[in-house]
C-alpha cells in the first residue's frame, strides 16, 4: 500500500427545520490506487455528551467512507437535532479508523450542537501497510489510551502508550518509548545523529513484545528492555552498507555490529539489552550468544556463529554456512540451507537419553558436519579428538568408541549417536539426528575423522 495521510478538515454547519447538518471534508494527500475504506464512529464526549439517540436519529453511529481509485476527497455529513434554548451545549466527535486498527485522530475535535458558528475540528491519521497511526510530532501532544495505540514518532520524543497491544514506529532516534502491558511491536531507528542524541531507550513492559531494529548507528546504540514475557529482538530489517553483521550476547546484555571498517574509537561501543528471549539476526554474518535461560536464536541469512548456554534452547542457522553450539541442556538445532557445522564443546553438555539431549533436525549428509570438540578417549593423555566409529555394533569396553542406533516410529525416524569415553562399555553422551538412518566418518569434522 502507498503511504498516505487522510485528514478530516473543517467544513460547514447549517440549520434547517430544527436540524443541524455538519459537513466534514476528508482529504487524502495521494490518489488511491485501490478502494481505501476509512471507517468512522460518532460518539458523545465532554462534560455534557450528546446522546446516542440524538446522534443516530438521522444516520448510523458508525459508517465507512471509501476512497475509490483516483479520488483524493470525500464529504461526510452528520445531522443531529438542534438543542432547545434552555439546554446546555452538547458535544460529540467523529473518530476515524482504518479497516484494521483503531486510532484517535485528534485530541481537539469536538463539534458543538446547536451553534451555527461552530465548525468541526481537524485531525489526521497516517496509513502504513494497512495500519493506522497517530501522526505524532513533538509539536502535537499525544494522549495515550488503554486500548491498542498505533503511533509514529519522528525522533526526540518521549511517549508512554500505557496498556494494550500497541505499535510504535520511530523513524529517527533519540526517543524514550514505554509501551506498558500488552503484546507490543516497536520499530526503532537510531537516525543519523553523530552523537549520543540518537540513542533510543525502549521499555516494552509486560507481554510478548517484538522490538525491530531497522538501523544501527555506531555513535548511539539503543538501550532495550523487553520486560516480562516472551520478547523478540529482530535485526532482520536492517539495511546494511559496510557492516559485516550483528553481534548479540544475551548473557552480557549487550549488542553491537561487526564492522572492521569503523574507526577504532567506535568499535567497542555497545547497546544494552535485557528481558529478551528470542533474537533474529540480520541478513549478514552474525554472532549470537544466548543466556542461561531458555532462548531462541535465529541467525537468518549469512554465515552465522550461534551459541547458547544453559537451558533447552532452539538454534536456527537459516541460509548460509553456520556453526551452531547448543551448550548445556536439551537443545533443538536446525542448520537450514548451506553447509552447517554442529559443534559440541563438552560431553557434559549432552545427555545419555535421546529425549533429553541435543537434537539436530535437518542434518544433510555430504554437506553438514558434526564437530565433537571434547576428549573422546579419557584413557589416553591429552585431548583425543579422533573417533572410533563402530556403526551399529555394541560397545566392547574400548575407550573412544562411537556407535549409533536407528529408530523409526509413526512420527519420525532418527539415529541416536552415542560415545563411550572411558571404556566401561556404557554410553557417556548422546546426540539425536532426525531423518537419518546411518552416518559415517565423512559426516564428522576433519579433527574427528581425518576425512575432508
Amino acid at each position: 500500500m502507498t503511504n498516505f495521510v487522510v485528514s478530516i478538515a473543517p467544513g460547514s454547519a447549517t440549520t434547517s427545520d430544527g436540524q443541524i447538518t455538519y459537513t466534514y471534508i476528508l482529504n487524502m494527500d495521494a490518489e488511491a490506487s485501490v478502494d481505501e475504506p476509512i471507517n468512522y464512529e460518532l460518539r458523545g464526549v465532554g462534560a455534557n455528551p450528546a446522546t446516542n439517540d440524538d446522534l443516530s436519529r438521522n444516520q448510523s453511529l458508525t459508517g465507512t467512507v471509501v476512497f475509490k481509485p483516483g479520488e483524493t476527497q470525500k464529504i461526510l455529513t452528520v445531522t443531529i437535532p438542534a438543542k432547545p434554548a434552555n439546554q446546555l451545549d452538547q458535544t460529540f466527535e467523529v473518530q476515524l479508523t482504518s479497516s484494521l486498527a483503531w486510532v484517535t485522530p485528534d485530541q481537539d475535535k469536538d463539534s458543538v450542537i446547536a451553534l451555527v458558528s461552530s465548525t468541526p475540528k481537524s485531525g489526521s491519521i497516517k496509513l502504513i501497510d494497512g495500519q493506522a497511526y497517530f501522526n505524532h510530532t513533538t509539536a502535537t501532544p499525544y494522549t495515550p489510551t488503554k486500548i491498542n495505540d498505533y503511533v509514529q514518532i519522528l525522533g526526540g520524543s518521549k511517549i508512554d502508550t500505557m496498556a494494550g497491544d500497541d505499535r510504535v514506529i520511530a523513524i529517527s532516534g533519540g526517543n524514550t518509548i514505554n509501551t506498558g502491558d500488552g503484546n507490543d511491536q516497536i520499530t526503532i531507528a537510531n537516525g543519523l545523529l553523530n552523537s549520543d542524541e540518537g540513542k533510543n531507550i525502549v521499555n516494552a513492559g509486560n507481554g510478548n513484545d517484538r522490538i525491530v531494529v531497522t538501523e544501527l548507528n555506531i555513535y548511539a546504540y539503543s538501550n532495550i528492555d523487553g520486560g516480562k514475557g516472551k520478547d523478540i529482538l529482530d535485526f532482520s530489517k536492517i539495511t546494511w552498507q559496510q557492516a559485516d553483521g550483528i553481534r548479540v550476547d544475551l548473557s552480557r546484555g549487550k549488542y553491537s555490529d561487526i564492522n572492521d571498517f569503523f574507526p577504532t574509537e567506535y568499535k567497542n561501543r555497545e547497546g544494552k539489552i535485557s528481558g529478551i528471549e528470542h533474537v533474529i539476526g540480520s541478513t549478514q554474518s552474525d554472532s549470537l550468544t544466548g543466556s542461561k535461560a531458555i532462548d531462541i536464536l535465529d541467525g537468518g541469512p549469512g554465515n552465522d556463529q550461534i551459541r547458547s548456554l544453559d537451558g533447552n534452547d532452539e538454534l536456527s542457522g537459516g541460509d548460509g554456512s553456520d556453526a551452531l553450539d547448543g551448550g548445556l541442556g536439551g537443545d533443538i538445532l536446525t542448520g537450514g540451507e548451506g553447509r552447517d557445522t554442529f559443534v559440541f564443546g563438552s560431553s557434559k553438555d549432552l545427555s545419555k537419553e535421546a529425549r533429553k539431549t541435543d537434537t539436530i533436525t535437518d542434518f544433510k549428509r555430504g554437506e553438514d558436519k558434526v564437530s565433537l570438540e571434547f576428549d573422546l578417549n579419557t584413557k589416553q593423555n591429552g585431548v583425543q579428538s579422533k573417533i572410533d566409529l563402530i556403526g551399529t555394533d555394541f560397545f566392547t569396553k574400548v575407550a573412544g568408541q562411537v556407535r549409533y542406533t536407528t529408530f523409526t516410529n509413526n512420527s519420525e525416524s532418527y539415529i541416536f549417536l552415542q560415545g563411550d569415553n572411558n571404556g566401561d562399555g556404557q554410553a557417556d553422551w548422546g546426540i539425536k539426528l532426525v531423518g537419518l538412518n546411518s552416518i559415517d566418518l565423512s559426516d564428522f569434522s576433519y579433527a574427528n575423522s581425518g576425512v575432508y
